[in-house]
């Protein structure tokens, strides 16, 4: 049977019944206690007894940018110029731009494009 994990300063962690993607980037550890940053850069300290897990960041989007079209084709580009620069139907519906954030939020912009 494996020891169970122990919250370690700056690791990202969890509570198991913790929901919603709730997390704590932890600042101290304590015999006791740990403190930390949530989610939403709130300060907070809590019991360390309970289970705790280890959050992996996941690893970021490659930052794209993809002309839409409404057969359902779609072609990427590594900018948004590259994609306005290449469109090659002009019933294009949108640019769809992918990438994550400094916090490793994922994020899907669409950009309706007028015909």
């Amino acid at each position: 049977m494996s020891a169970d994990y122990v919250p370690q300063v700056d690791d990202r962690v969890r509570r198991y019944d913790w929901t919603n993607g709730n997390h704590m980037d932890v600042d101290y550890v304590g015999r006791t206690i740990i403190a930390g940053t949530d989610r939403f850069g709130n300060e907070w300290s809590t019991g360390l007894d309970g289970d705790w897990i280890k959050v992996e960041t996941p690893t970021p989007l490659p930052e794209r940018w993809a002309n839409v079209y409404p057969d359902g084709i779609w072609q990427d580009h590594k900018s948004a110029r590259s994609a306005n620069t290449n469109a090659t139907h002009k019933n294009r519906l949108a640019i769809l731009h992918i990438w994550t954030d400094a916090n490793g939020v994922d994020h899907a912009d669409i950009e309706r494009v007028s015909r």
